[in-house]
């Protein structure tokens, strides 16, 4: 199952969290400014608990600085995820039967070239 949290603007409470169900892929906004930021995205992760996590919406040297430059960058996420830099990839391509492989949450971001 996939989760796309939108513009989510807090952590979930028990009835939210039941409701969403297990999740294998999780896209989250983490970079505060309408949505939660880095520290609030990785509290989410950890109560929702998927495989997969992808994040979203945060700033990004290749985005028009004039227009996202409020956004926190992805670093901080990481840092609140307690991961290292992480090398984007160009396509994440997912297979139901190696979801079970996964041992604890993966953070993929995907390559922003244009």
């Amino acid at each position: 199952s996939v989760l796309h949290a939108g513009d989510l603007g807090h952590k979930l409470d028990d009835a939210a969290l039941e409701a969403v169900g297990s999740v294998d892929i999780l896209m989250i906004p983490v970079g505060g400014h309408y949505t939660i930021d880095a520290v609030t995205a990785a509290q989410v992760v950890k109560q929702i608990d998927p495989s997969i996590v992808i994040p979203m919406h945060y700033g990004h040297a290749a985005l028009n600085q004039k227009t996202f430059s409020h956004l926190q960058p992805l670093s901080d996420f990481l840092k609140a995820m307690g991961h290292p830099e992480i090398t984007p990839v160009p396509r994440l391509t997912v297979k139901s039967e190696d979801m079970a492989a996964i041992a604890s949450t993966k953070i993929v971001t995907l390559d922003m070239t244009y």
